[in-house]
């Protein structure tokens, strides 16, 4: 009796001394040097045991107590940024990260790219570019942008800042108002095509020599494009060319804004012309030359009247192929 009900105050008094022993670095060894007296009085085990029952109740009390002040405090974060509660933008990840700050650190990685870039030849100055599933989706990141929605269509959000998009970025990213990303509108170009190749010159016999190239014959002993539609992603097409007529699926361009001017899907500049020619053109119909794919449809879609475009109608038009359910997409 009096060895188990020793054992029991050692227990006790560990759990009451540790503590203490703890914050003066130094730790006791009970059983070697510490007598616990034998005293044949139980109260001294209830005292003791009443002592170390306080203890806990206190300790767990102020845990609690120290838990509720946190929450407090995490729920004041959630408001002041407006994205708290249970919506997806609010939740957090196993790191412990909201949405909003990561779209933040988005933000300052895309200033940084902008500001490695020209303004008014690399990309639209005062707009960004981003992606919504409806307008009103849409409408709701300008306002968080400070900014004016100035088209949406096939998902594409593009927006005026009313100032450069670095300066925005910044701005944005720094009042944490938002956990949709944008990306500056860049201005993208169509390469001159250059060679010195003499059958590709102006006033040459204009020889095809990358079918021997890549040996286009014998692939066409395989497939010939059949049954495959490719959306040229360009200036347009020519509707009425020889070579292209008759591998014509449709021909369709992105909604006119006040910068591109669109009116029409005809090809006004020549390249959208040139690469459907290349992918399609007719064969063996005793004129010009013939496409790698001759039996392949053309979907052409129209992003530029010249040789540049934004980013995004360039998106626009990715996203009109896609509805088509095209199975290649040439930019």
């Amino acid at each position: 009796m009096a060895r188990t009900r020793n054992s029991r105050i050692k227990r006790i008094l560990s759990f009451a001394i540790l503590p203490l022993c703890l914050s003066m670095n130094s730790l006791p060894v009970f059983g070697a040097g510490l007598e616990i007296p034998d005293t044949g009085d139980d109260r001294v085990f209830q005292r003791t045991e009443e002592r170390a029952e306080e203890q806990e109740t206190s300790t767990s009390e102020n845990g609690r107590e120290a838990q509720g002040k946190e929450n407090k405090s995490e729920a004041a974060s959630d408001e002041a940024t407006g994205y708290g509660g249970d919506s997806d933008s609010g939740s957090y990840d196993e790191n412990g990260v909201t949405k909003v700050m990561e779209v933040a650190a988005e933000l300052k990685a895309e200033e940084e790219r902008v500001n490695n870039l020209k303004a008014g030849s690399d990309y639209i100055p005062d707009q960004g570019v981003f992606l919504a599933d409806s307008r009103e989706e849409a409408e709701k990141v300008a306002k968080e942008y400070g900014a004016e929605l100035i088209s949406f269509s096939y998902g594409v959000g593009v927006l005026d800042l009313g100032r450069d998009i670095d300066e925005a970025l910044s701005d944005t990213a720094a009042k944490l108002s938002t956990a949709t990303p944008i990306c500056h509108n860049s201005l993208c170009s169509i390469c001159e095509e250059t060679s010195n190749d003499p059958f590709l010159e102006k006033g040459s016999s204009f020889f095809q020599w990358q079918h021997e190239k890549i040996e286009t014959l014998k692939a066409q002993e395989i497939a010939s494009g059949n049954g495959i539609t490719v959306a040229i992603i360009d200036t347009g097409m020519n509707s009425s060319h020889t070579e292209l007529k008759d591998r014509t699926v449709s021909m369709v361009a992105v909604p006119y804004t006040d910068r591109n001017r669109i009116t029409t899907a005809e090809d006004q500049q020549g390249h959208g012309s040139h690469c459907a020619g290349i992918v399609a053109a007719e064969k063996n119909n005793g004129i010009q030359g013939m496409g790698v794919a001759p039996g392949a449809g053309i979907y052409a879609v129209k992003v530029t009247n010249g040789r540049t475009m934004p980013l995004s109608d360039v998106i626009i038009g990715v996203q009109m192929a896609v509805e088509k359910k095209v199975q290649v997409i040439s930019i």
